[in-house]
């Protein structure tokens, strides 16, 4: 800091933003200085992953002293920076400076001390890491993004002699901890009372498929709070790689810490709750199961745990020693008066369970590799499920087992709850962990139902567990999900005679009574036809019944086996389409189906043996009758019909096949999409969603088109559907959709270059090319944000990008490519038929020859050829050196530009010493494009086919372009008298193509 740091606050805005600036550039350079190594272009991944071992090695003391600099601008700037701050416009600006120049300086400690780990492991002592540990927790407590660092920091040196006693401490004692953690998570579904006022009479009733992914909102609400508890939980983790976690070591007090979680644990599934849950089993696991806190508090949690610690103080107090019987029926009763089940959550937990979900979570430990494993937390376990909102099952799982074993529920009781019902479901995890624990709980269940006083209801329980029993033949076997839903399903419905479905299970369980031997198949869907095809009053509502446990059922291969084997795709098909189906039926098959398309095995099924696309493009086809009328279709439904069409271009295996064997299927398709757009004006401007599945789909097809062989057929759309594409893009570009106008670029750009681009009028070509360059810059500059800041989030010294992200590059080489098609067009002779470029003599003066020569259909209208030269010049200039084609493009402008002869009198072509263009012509490499082997693509739209040049060709031919890019420059601005030109001339004379080339030969 090279001033006087005290007048830091009498700074402007302006003086601040220069300190910072400065203060930035210089942490910059001393990056640079210190590892060059990491600013080297091309360079490989090695120098990150072995911690760039050859800069650290030589400067280890310089860099060590230069981290403990950033640390003490660092702390510096935080102390200048106290949360909140004051809100008022100047001074919100003053924070926004000193808050990134904060962030800025400690990405780059943490950087550091990830490229600098293999040294710091190594060193007794790191007082730094102490300093920044002080810092955030005295001062940004409450702060996620600081907090997250420091984490990352621990992380990394895990394997070095970190204090971690030490830092447990200073976080226990901190006076934010308690209020921070300390969110009581009460159950809204339980009466007063603790026991819930109805048991389940049906899962299956209340299935409603989740529209879209959503963030849960506790968990945007409570990041500070997710923060301290990564941290806490990541502290056991490090003091458990080095010894045994020991509560007297790390003078804590193991009871006193659980009645802090506990009562913020949710046993849900989400980011929060599984840490959570990590830190208790952690805990519990010091502490063995004979000392078990969360047994003691009746392996409750919410506010049931923090009631329940009240009630246990004043048990203690009020209870005499030898009143052991009525010690055990208080606890009981408090247990029933407490229980936290919420039906809405355990139902959402059977029909959506988490299958991903194992016993043992991963540790916080981010040893070789942070920017990758920094991903590898519980957030992967409670993405998807987090966002359905459910339970964690394995919590669950150990709570009925508890609940069982001390005799607190009656096993009728149990059943109503819907825990057995869980229990079943978890026999379809892949994890073997979960499903023992499932199996513990059914065993525990079949001992407590000799002794259940509700004798009627346990027999038919016993009946059904009998049945499902004697179809498992191997230990912990896991059991299909269809099959386990089913007995799920049943399980509720036994103990409510008055369930329409009631009979049916019940005979079928009075049968498996009578016979011992009596038990489920597994390889079929029980009930399946005779609910759906169901000839009684209740027909409807048996089909519904049996859909919604086909969409509850099927999530893993062996399901898709049983689904494959009663021919359920077959018949979910034709049932769609006949006139007897309503819309609620119709949109519960298309969500199965949905589903389906997400195992493998099924989507396989559909696509290449039930002629699914065909049956697909012939709904969206019926749709188009109807997406404008009346409420026959609705866009819901359409969502989801596209939807299922974007999960089976999704699939890598699936588009492979289509490539090979079925793109007519997915063209045709594609052009019933095209017309939706083009023609569904209303539903368009209704449901953004479904255009942007519509142009997801479309450019799917052109991808896939791209890859085929030139024999094969091909999906390539017209220049008046392109046009026809971006108006319905562009009216939704009305609406502020940025996407939707990104998408639809793209799949124009997809498309192969048309050569009729130059057969619209002028003012249709000047609006689709105003669109498409402001489409482009958008997307383009919005791509370079979210770069720069995943750069300041994971990395210093910034990589390569791939140009796969730039639309600019895309778009002219695209307009550049219709340009010489469309010459090669006017130029070939159709009676030659297919003859290859002699690639190593011709010229672009060859390509205006023949056109020349040839002397068909090469006129164009003026305002149509200025405009696109313009758009064109434009792209060049703003990629500079950047653009991939520019022979190409230099091409293209003198087509459009210069090859008329308007440049000088006479024939364009004819050489002569008033006519520079033949031999700047003459020293241009033959345009790739015009090749008859030349094959657009989007990310490589011009791939050389020809022979590679020497560097003197290279350098002739750049100064060749650079030439003609004047002489176009002055013809597109000669009527412009105010502007100034350098003309050819005097860029001869200033003899610079001279001065280069002969630094070349003497090179």
């Amino acid at each position: 800091l090279d001033t006087d740091v005290s007048d830091v606050d009498s700074y402007s805005v302006g003086q601040l933003l220069n300190f910072v600036i400065r203060v930035i550039a210089k942490i910059s350079l001393s990056l640079v200085l210190l590892f060059p190594e990491n600013n080297k272009k091309g360079s490989s991944n090695n120098a990150q992953d072995k911690g760039v071992e050859s800069a650290v090695g030589l400067n280890d003391e310089d860099s060590l002293r230069f981290l403990e600099m950033l640390v003490s601008v660092w702390k510096w700037v935080v102390q200048k920076l106290p949360l909140p701050f004051d809100n008022s416009a100047q001074q919100g600006t003053k924070f926004l400076l000193f808050r990134s120049l904060e962030l800025y300086t400690l990405k780059c400690i943490s950087r550091l001390t990830m490229d600098m780990r293999n040294h710091f492991i190594q060193i007794n002592s790191l007082p730094f890491v102490k300093k920044i540990a002080e810092v955030s927790l005295r001062h940004r407590f409450g702060d996620s993004a600081t907090l997250e660092t420091l984490r990352r920091i621990l992380s990394s040196l895990s394997d070095g002699k970190l204090p971690v006693v030490w830092f447990f401490q200073r976080l226990l004692a901190h006076s934010q901890l308690a209020p921070t953690i300390g969110t009581v998570i009460e159950s809204s579904n339980c009466t007063p009372a603790g026991m819930v006022a109805k048991p389940i009479s049906s899962f299956l009733r209340s299935l409603i498929v989740p529209s879209g992914d959503r963030k849960s909102e506790r968990y945007e609400k409570c990041k500070e709070q997710l923060e301290v508890i990564k941290l806490l939980r990541l502290l056991f983790d490090l003091r458990a790689q080095q010894g045994s976690i020991c509560e007297d070591e790390l003078g804590v007090n193991w009871r006193g810490l659980v009645s802090l979680l506990l009562p913020s644990y949710g046993a849900t599934m989400s980011e929060i709750d599984l840490e959570l849950y990590s830190i208790l089993s952690r805990i519990e696991s010091a502490r063995g199961m004979d000392q078990s806190i969360i047994a003691d508090l009746e392996y409750l949690w919410g506010s049931a745990s923090l009631r329940m610690i009240k009630e246990h103080f004043s048990e203690h107090v009020l209870l005499d020693k030898n009143t052991a019987d009525a010690e055990e029926d208080c606890r009981r009763s408090q247990f029933r008066d407490n229980l936290p089940i919420d039906l809405r959550l355990l139902i959402r937990t059977i029909l959506y369970f988490p299958y991903a979900r194992n016993v043992s979570g991963k540790p916080l430990i981010f040893n070789s590799s942070p920017e990758d494993n920094i991903r590898h937390t519980v957030e992967e376990c409670s993405a998807e499920f987090g966002r359905v909102g459910c339970y964690d099952p394995v919590f669950l799982l150990s709570f009925s087992i508890y609940s069982l074993s001390m005799g607190y529920l009656d096993p009728v009781e149990f059943a109503g709850l819907g825990l057995l019902a869980m229990a079943l479901v978890s026999m379809a995890s892949p994890e073997d962990g979960v499903r023992k624990l499932g199996y513990e709980v059914l065993g525990k269940l079949k001992d407590a139902l000799d002794g259940s006083q509700k004798k009627r209801e346990a027999t038919r329980l016993k009946n059904l567990l009998a049945y499902f029993q004697n179809a498992i033949e191997d230990p912990w076997q896991k059991i299909p999900s269809v099959i386990a839903v089913f007995i799920a399903e049943a399980s509720v419905i036994l103990l409510d005679p008055s369930h329409d479905h009631y009979a049916a299970i019940s005979k079928i369980v009075e049968k498996a009574s009578q016979t011992k031997l009596s038990k489920i198949n597994l390889e079929s869907i029980p009930l399946f036809h005779d609910m759906f095809w169901s000839s009684s009053m209740t027909f409807g509502a048996d089909r519904m019944w049996v859909l919604r446990l086909l969409y509850a059922g099927i999530n893993a291969e062996d399901d898709g086996r049983i689904f494959i084997r009663n021919a359920v795709p077959e018949i979910l098909l034709s049932v769609y389409t006949s006139p007897l189906s309503n819309n609620e039926e119709k949109g519960l098959i298309l969500q199965v189906l949905k589903k389906c398309i997400k195992v493998q095995n099924v989507a396989c099924y559909l696509i290449e043996k039930c002629c699914f696309l065909s049956w697909l493009s012939k709904a969206v086809s019926l749709s188009l009758s109807f997406a404008d009328g009346r409420d026959i279709f609705s866009s819901n439904e359409l969502v989801v019909l596209l939807e299922v069409v974007h999960e089976i271009v999704s699939s890598k295996s699936i588009m492979e096949w289509l490539e090979n064997y079925a793109l007519e299927q997915l063209s045709d398709l594609s052009c019933n999409l095209f017309d939706l757009l083009i023609r569904c004006s209303k539903l368009v401007h209704e449901t953004l969603p479904l255009v942007v599945l519509v142009l997801k789909i479309i450019i799917s097809a052109l991808e896939i088109s791209q890859k085929r062989k030139m024999y094969q057929p091909h999906f390539t759309p017209s220049m008046w559907s392109l046009y026809q594409l971006y108006q319905a893009v562009h009216r939704c570009d009305n609406m502020k959709s940025s996407l939707c106008a990104e998408l639809g670029l793209k799949a124009i750009l997809m498309s192969v270059p048309p050569i009729t681009i130059l057969q619209m009028g002028q003012q249709e070509i000047s609006q689709f090319l105003m669109w498409a360059v402001a489409t482009a810059i958008q997307s383009d500059s919005k791509r370079k944000l979210q770069r720069a800041d995943l750069t300041s989030r994971f990395k210093i010294f910034p990589e390569e990008h791939r140009r796969e992200d730039s639309l600019m590059p895309s778009l002219l080489s695209w307009l550049v490519a219709s340009v010489i098609l469309w010459r090669v067009s006017c130029s070939r002779d159709p009676d030659a038929g297919f003859r290859p470029r002699e690639t190593n003599t011709e010229t672009l003066l060859s390509l205006l020859k023949e056109s020349d020569n040839r002397g068909r259909g090469t006129e164009l209208a003026s305002g149509s050829k200025e405009v696109l030269a313009v758009t064109i010049y434009h792209l060049q200039q703003l990629l500079g050196g950047k653009c991939p084609v520019l022979p190409s493009v230099v091409a293209a402008l003198s087509i459009l530009l210069l090859s008329d002869g308007s440049y000088s009198a006479g024939s364009a072509t004819t050489v002569n010493c008033e006519n520079p263009l033949p031999s700047l012509w003459s020293n241009i490499r033959y345009p790739p494009e015009a090749d008859p082997a030349w094959r657009w693509s989007l990310w490589e739209p011009s791939t050389d086919v020809f022979p590679e040049r020497n560097d003197l060709e290279k350098m002739d031919e750049r100064h060749a372009c650079q030439k003609l890019l004047v002489i176009i420059s002055g013809k597109l601005r000669k009527k412009s008298a105010d502007y100034q030109l350098l003309s050819l001339e005097e860029l001869e004379s200033s003899g610079l193509f001279e001065w280069e080339r002969t630094n070349l030969v003497q090179e």
